[in-house]
């Protein structure tokens, strides 16, 4: 009988680092509580696991699934499947734009990319070197070929140590990522992050591959997820009898080509008022529970960005409204946050009411509570 996966609270602490960040398991080695880092850094090694503790079993399964997905790689290497041809198809240099982007290019050369007799790397591999692979590695890949699917995705919700819901944006499905392990990549994940990302689906859970997976800077959202459905409706007219997530995986690209042509080519908002508007500083005062998850839900906004400890609200002007102007996005305001307020600040009444409309759809009553306006008159002392 396996040890069943016991969920701490947050009061717990670490017996091994005194830590109580994401202790959320239950160590039926020690018989104490332990966090998710020291459980994957010490299992095996400093602690003698029972062989049936789940922890122990689902790290070990996702430790198969990363060999043969190396295993996978070196082989796509070796044979320079049209590494060549994948490399200009994503416009890709290695230059430091792209470099969060590197794991998507190792998973789109595996499980998207199509030679002209229409296989994939994964294919050609499991076809050759099927004999070569273990049992538990041969079982990886093939719900690898079968599974593996790029998307974007939100993040609905973190449970430390234990995994994630994420949101497929494309496709409009919640999944759970099993989230067991720790990496650089996924360890930074946040509630309301964007990511572009490779998932693969086995018998039990969901996992991303090999920490495939790189965020989409909030303020980006918008452009990159209707890039990519662009696409999908693109290929669902080309390829009517393909599936979903043949058309997801080939998409992928369109997605990756947006997100870093947005990244490249952003540019910080300026100061400048509008000819239309009266010099005033404006301000609307609202009573917050949560300043965290509220700031990361603004910055879903296409039009608000965060910068420091504030948030800019700013819109970018048509050519005929920014008469010769900087091409650079006009700053409409800033969102601050102090002991449990959010401050708007503006300086104009249109642009006050404007920015409480789009707190106001963004936020529920219950998080975010309007309580006040302020206005004052520059020149007035």
């Amino acid at each position: 009988m396996l040890f069943s996966t016991t969920i701490m609270t947050n009061t717990e602490i670490c017996s091994r680092c005194d830590s109580n960040d994401n202790v959320r398991r239950y160590c039926p080695a020690l018989k104490n509580p332990i966090c998710g880092q020291c459980c994957v850094s010490q299992q095996r090694r400093e602690i003698l696991c029972p062989q049936d503790c789940s922890f122990l079993i689902n790290h070990k399964q996702y430790e198969i699934g990363i060999t043969a997905f190396h295993k996978l790689l070196n082989f796509v290497q070796c044979r320079d499947l049209n590494i060549d041809e994948v490399f200009e198809k994503l416009q890709w240099h290695h230059d430091e734009t792209d470099i969060a982007e590197y794991q998507l290019v190792h998973a789109y050369l595996a499980f998207g990319y199509t030679d002209n007799k229409g296989d994939r790397a994964v294919d050609i591999y499991l076809r050759e070197h099927n004999n070569e692979l273990s049992a538990p590695e041969k079982n990886a890949l093939i719900a690898m070929q079968q599974t593996a699917w790029p998307s974007l995705f939100e993040v609905e919700a973190v449970e430390p140590g234990v995994g994630i819901w994420v949101y497929d944006c494309i496709v409009g499905k919640r999944n759970f990522i099993l989230h067991k392990y720790i990496t650089n990549q996924t360890n930074q994940i946040k509630k309301f992050s964007i990511l572009l990302a490779w998932l693969v689906a086995y018998k039990n859970r969901h996992e991303f591959i090999a920490a495939c997976c790189c965020d989409v800077p909030m303020n980006f959202r918008w452009r990159v997820q209707n890039t990519f459905n662009k696409e999908m409706r693109h290929l669902k007219q080309l390829f009517p009898d393909a599936s979903e997530k043949t058309w997801q995986r080939q998409a992928i690209v369109a997605g990756q080509l947006a997100r870093r042509k947005a990244i490249l080519n952003w540019q910080p908002p300026i100061n400048l008022m509008k000819d239309d508007d009266d010099f005033i500083i404006c301000e609307a005062i609202f009573d917050v529970t949560d300043p965290v998850a509220i700031r990361n839900k603004l910055t879903t906004h296409p039009d608000i960005t965060a910068n420091d400890n504030n948030l800019v609200w700013f819109e970018h002007l048509s050519s005929k409204s920014r008469k010769k102007q900087s091409d650079k996005p006009v700053s409409l305001g800033t969102i601050s946050f102090n002991k449990g307020r959010m401050k708007l600040a503006t300086k104009s009444r249109k642009q006050l009411e404007r920015g409480k409309w789009i707190i106001t759809n963004l936020l529920p009553n219950k998080i975010a509570r309007h309580r006040i306006d302020y206005f004052k008159d520059p020149e007035t002392d």
